[in-house]
C-alpha cells in the first residue's frame, strides 16, 4: 500500500470571498504563532502515525498559505515526518502551496529547497488584473508571474500552477488568454478549475442575494473545452478534471486520493484517509476545524480528531465510481464486479448505455472512460451510475 501525509496551515494573509478552506488572518487572541504550530504538529504526528499503514510517496503542505509558515518550521516538520515513516520513497513528492508574493525570491524558494521541498504548486488564479481583483487577492498578475520565475530559478524543476474559470465577467476569450499566458511559462503542471459557490462564503452570500452571477452552466462547458483543447495541444496529459501534466508531472499526492490510498491529515481541520484491508472503503476522518480548538486539544494532550466515519457498502460503491471516472483511466468494471458483484456490474453496464450513445463516454478496454465533454459532467454521471441511481 501507497501512503501520503497532509499537513494543514491554516494561516493566509486574507480569506478569499470563494475560500470555504478553515483558513484565513489568524487573530492574535489565538496564540498561533509559526514555531508552536510546528510543535504541535509534531505531537499530533507522533500520536496519530499508528493510523498510517504502507510506503510513504508524497508528503504535501496545503492550507491556507503555507509559504508563509517560513523553511525552518516546514523543515522541522518534514523531518519529523521522515523520521516518523523510515520506510518512504527514494523520490518522495514533498508539495508547497505557494501564493504569489509571499516567498522572498529566490533566495526564498532556495530555502525551502533546503528544507526538502521538491514541488511547488502557485495560486495564480488569473493573469486578468480585474478579474484578479474581483477576487480579492493579495497579489498583482505580475506578482504572480514573478514568483514562478524565481521558483524556476531557484531550481525547482516541479512547479504547478492554479487557475480558475468561469469567474463572473468572464468571456472564453479570457480564459483563452489565461491558458496561453502560463503555457508560455512552461509549467510542469496546471490545476484548472471552475468556480464553485460555496455557502458560507462571502460569494455565496452573494450568489444567494443576487449580486454575484457565475458563468452559465453552458459557457462553463464551453470553457472547459477550450482549455482541454489548448492543453493537450500543447503536450500536457488530462489525466483528471481539472489537472493536466507533462510526462511524468502527474501529481503523486492528489493522486492518492483519487486512487483510494492512504493519507494522514495533521492540522486542524485535516482529513484523513485508512482504506479497507481488502476492497474498497475504509475510515475517513476529520480534524476539529476551528484553530482555537485545535491548537487547545493539542496543548491539553487531547485528541484532535471531530468525526470518523466508516466508507461501507453503497456509500463504498459511489466513491469507487466518483474516483475513478474523475481519471483518464475511467472504471475497470472487472475490478468493480471483483468488489461489488457481477450483478452490479451488470447494472452499471447498462445505466451507461445513455452516456455511451451521447458522446459522454466510451468504452475501452474494459473500462468505463468519460470522454472531455463528459469529464465535464461527472458528477451527473456518478448519480445516474450509483446504486439505486
Amino acid at each position: 500500500m501507497i501512503a501520503g501525509v497532509y499537513i494543514h496551515y491554516p494561516a493566509c494573509l486574507v480569506k478569499c470571498p470563494y475560500c470555504d478552506f478553515a483558513s484565513g488572518p489568524i487573530p492574535g487572541r489565538t496564540g498561533f504563532n509559526n514555531a508552536r504550530y510546528a510543535g504541535l504538529i509534531l505531537r499530533e504526528l507522533e500520536s496519530r502515525r499508528h493510523e498510517l499503514r504502507g510506503r510513504l510517496i508524497s508528503v504535501y503542505f496545503g492550507g491556507g498559505t503555507p509559504s508563509l509558515w517560513g523553511a525552518d518550521p516546514v523543515g522541522r516538520v518534514l523531518n519529523g515526518v521522515r523520521t516518523a515513516f523510515p520506510d518512504q520513497a527514494a523520490a518522495l513528492e514533498v508539495t508547497l502551496e505557494v501564493n504569489p508574493a509571499t516567498v522572498e525570491g529566490g533566495a526564498g524558494f532556495r530555502s525551502y529547497r533546503e528544507a526538502g521541498v521538491n514541488r511547488v504548486s502557485i495560486g495564480v488564479q488569473t493573469t486578468s488584473a480585474r478579474l484578479l481583483q474581483s477576487l480579492e487577492r493579495a497579489h498583482t498578475v505580475e506578482d504572480g508571474l514573478a514568483t514562478f520565475q524565481a521558483a524556476r530559478e531557484a531550481g525547482f524543476d516541479n512547479i504547478s500552477l492554479d487557475l480558475i474559470f468561469g469567474l463572473p465577467g468572464q468571456s472564453r476569450g479570457q480564459v483563452e488568454r489565461d491558458v496561453r499566458n502560463l503555457l508560455a511559462l512552461q509549467p510542469d503542471h496546471l490545476s484548472i478549475y471552475s468556480l464553485i459557490v460555496e455557502p458560507g462564503t462571502r460569494f455565496g452570500a452573494l450568489h444567494k442575494a443576487g449580486k454575484l452571477h457565475p458563468a452559465e452552466a453552458e459557457a462553463a462547458a464551453a470553457m472547459f473545452m477550450d482549455i482541454h483543447r489548448l492543453m493537450t495541444a500543447a503536450g500536457y496529459e488530462h489525466y483528471e478534471i481539472s489537472n493536466f501534466a507533462r510526462p511524468g508531472k502527474r501529481a503523486v499526492h492528489n493522486t492518492l486520493y483519487w486512487t483510494g490510498g492512504a493519507y494522514l491529515g495533521l492540522g486542524n481541520s485535516a482529513h484523513s484517509f485508512e482504506p479497507a484491508p481488502e476492497g474498497p472503503g475504509g475510515v475517513r476522518r476529520a480534524n476539529l476545524r476551528g484553530i482555537e480548538r485545535y491548537l487547545t486539544a493539542m496543548e491539553n494532550g487531547a485528541s484532535a480528531l471531530e468525526m470518523e466515519e466508516t466508507i461501507a457498502g453503497a456509500a463504498a460503491q459511489t466513491e469507487f465510481l466518483m474516483t475513478r471516472l474523475r481519471m483518464a483511466g475511467g472504471l475497470p468494471l472487472d475490478e468493480y464486479a471483483r468488489f461489488f458483484g457481477g450483478l452490479e456490474a451488470g447494472r452499471v453496464r447498462r445505466a451507461a448505455t445513455r452516456w455511451v450513445d451521447s458522446g459522454y463516454a466510451e468504452w475501452a478496454g474494459g473500462r468505463l472512460r468519460l470522454t472531455p465533454s463528459g469529464l465535464f459532467l461527472c458528477d451527473e454521471v456518478v448519480v445516474a451510475l450509483m446504486p439505486g441511481g
